[in-house]
């Protein structure tokens, strides 16, 4: 067995049955080891010696390897043992971890954007400045994308309906159907029956067709809107209508119910030539005039209070009569008058005179007459009369009784 100094790295191991062992100071000798590619040159890693060695495992002029009972093994190649590690050893060059890859779409982008030419002069070099400028793209990204969809879903374009066929099919319901007003009411929307009782929409249709005369066609539709709000899906279009006496101009709204739209509200003007012969006195008398019928219930009436049936008016009467005095009060107020004023004998104030008018919508009228009762007595009667499911009721009823004159006048 050979002896070596441990201490000298430059020896090498000899021996018949040992492998040899070939130190880096041997390879440098014969060229073998090079420090990064330059032995004249070596790297410098915190001041420290670095580089890459390049180390031959297998050559003919190296030692043969053995195998585990000392022999040679054939193919004249050897093995070597090599300390890739230690003091005496240059440092390997550090490489920096690698930047994992985002794997968000917000983030990728930002990503993106932080590799353009013009971004990175603006960058921020410090990990902390660049996650938070990162953050705020992407946040800047994600509410413009909310108000972009926020304001495509209020003003996405809505295919506008065709309302011209069922405006004009109204109007010619209208014009045709003796009871139209009525049935045009029934299916007109829910909102529209609130606001409009049906016995005004169809003194306003009658009086519209008094004024217009007979509807012709729908000439153009001018404009149409759709809306979208609180009360559900409306719309409105706006319209020239032909009459017999003339063109006019109008409105039809209308609000998706039951899955079709129905009529919300109608509007006609009144033509500028016709305005002059609309607007005369006559004409205005002529839509107030009392319907002749109110005189005949005025009539009735007070036949029925003078054979005492108190209840049979009372029933009739219109519910906001009924509402201001109950049947008994009433009964025993007719009682009263009767004791007082003896029976009804007649009517004094004849037709051409009598004060009596209707409201323009011809919902409600008026008559005031002066009546002559048993007792020689000639007092003033008021009465009042709602239309309601067509007919007129009982709304107001006062008997103006005279004062009572003591003995002595």
């Amino acid at each position: 067995m050979s002896s070596r100094d441990p201490s000298d790295p430059d020896e090498p191991t000899g021996g018949g049955d040992e492998p040899t062992r070939v130190r880096p100071s041997e390879l440098a000798a014969r060229g073998d080891v090079r420090h990064g590619g330059d032995p004249e040159a070596p790297e410098q890693i915190d001041g420290a010696p670095s580089g890459s060695i390049d180390v031959e495992f297998s050559a003919p002029h190296l030692p043969a390897a053995t195998d585990a009972g000392g022999e040679a093994t054939p193919g004249g190649s050897g093995s070597i043992d090599v300390q890739l590690s230690g003091a005496d050893l240059p440092r390997a060059q550090a490489q920096p971890p690698r930047r994992k890859r985002s794997t968000t779409l917000p983030a990728m982008i930002a990503e993106s954007l932080t590799r353009l030419p013009v971004v990175k002069e603006v960058m921020p070099r410090t990990r902390r400045a660049r996650v938070m400028l990162r953050s705020v793209v992407v946040a800047f990204a994600m509410i413009s994308s909310w108000i972009v969809a926020i304001v495509w879903l209020q003003t996405r374009a809505e295919e506008k309906p065709d309302f011209r066929p069922q405006i004009e099919g109204i109007f010619v319901q209208l014009r045709d159907d003796a009871d139209g007003a009525h049935e045009v009411w029934l299916e007109s929307s829910e909102r529209f029956q609130e606001m409009v009782h049906e016995d005004a929409f169809v003194d306003q249709i009658s009086d519209m067709q008094r004024s217009l005369g007979p509807f012709v066609e729908v000439t153009n539709v001018v404009n149409t809107e759709t809306f979208r709000g609180p009360s559900g899906r409306t719309g409105r279009a706006d319209v020239l209508l032909a009459f017999a006496n003339g063109t006019a101009r109008g409105t039809m709204s209308f609000r998706w119910e039951d899955r079709r739209w129905k009529m919300l509200g109608l509007t006609v003007e009144v033509p500028d030539k016709l305005i002059p012969m609309l607007t005369t006195d006559a004409a205005k008398k002529q839509r107030v005039a009392l319907p002749p019928e109110i005189r005949s219930l005025v009539e009735q009436i007070l036949v029925q209070t003078r054979e005492g049936q108190d209840d049979t008016i009372w029933n009739a009467a219109a519910p906001v009569f009924q509402q201001s005095i109950s049947r008994v009060d009433f009964h025993e107020l007719q009682e009263q008058r009767r004791a007082t004023l003896g029976p009804y004998r007649r009517i004094l104030t004849k037709e051409k005179d009598q004060v009596g008018k209707q409201n323009p919508s011809h919902t409600g009228a008026s008559l005031d007459l002066l009546l002559e009762f048993g007792n020689d007595q000639t007092i003033a009667g008021s009465f009042r009369f709602s239309k309601i499911d067509g007919a007129w009721r009982l709304s107001f009823y006062k008997l103006i009784t005279p004062m009572p004159h003591s003995a002595g006048e």
